[in-house]
Formats: C-alpha cells, structure tokens, sequence
C-alpha cells in the first residue's frame, strides 16, 4: 500500500534593504572637532546583518560609530558642502 502527502510552501524573497539618514539639529559651525555627530543612520529591516560603506569625493571626511551615527573622522572639518554615499551590504 502507498500513501502521499499534498504539500504546499512559499519561498519569499528577503525585503529589499533601505539606510536612512537623520541629520543631527544644527547649525554646524566650523571648524567641527573630529567625532562630531552629525546624524544618526538607519537600516532595514531591522535583522538586517552586514556591514555599511562610506563612498564618495568626501568618505574620507567621515565615519561611522559604533552606534551607527555618521560622525567626523577628521581634525577641524573646515567650512564646506560635503558628500559621501552610505552603502548597506549584505
């Protein structure tokens, strides 16, 4: 004698990953000290686990804590408009 088992599962895809940025309240007067603050970064989902890039004409104005806020990563960060690309990888 034979028997079956009819089974139905969904394979779902992982959410798409998403890295906000929240500016710290300004203004910022120059010169900045090395470490200031200048927002606080965001990734989700929220089990996201991987690591975050900085890229960019000035990513090497700037750094990520350990708290994932975007800080200043050197000595009196000097009047300016400033851009980097913050890259979450899986």
């Amino acid at each position: 004698m034979s028997a079956s088992v009819n089974v139905v599962f969904d394979v779902v895809s992982t959410p798409a990953t998403s890295v906000t940025f929240t500016p710290a309240s300004g203004p910022f007067v120059a010169p900045l000290a090395d470490g200031t603050v200048l927002g606080q970064l965001a990734v989700l989902p929220a089990a996201w686990n991987g690591t975050l890039t900085i890229s960019g004409a000035n990513a090497a104005d700037v750094s990520i804590n350990g708290s994932l806020q975007l800080v200043t990563s050197v000595a009196n960060l000097a009047v300016g408009a400033y851009s980097v690309t913050i890259t979450a990888n899986p």
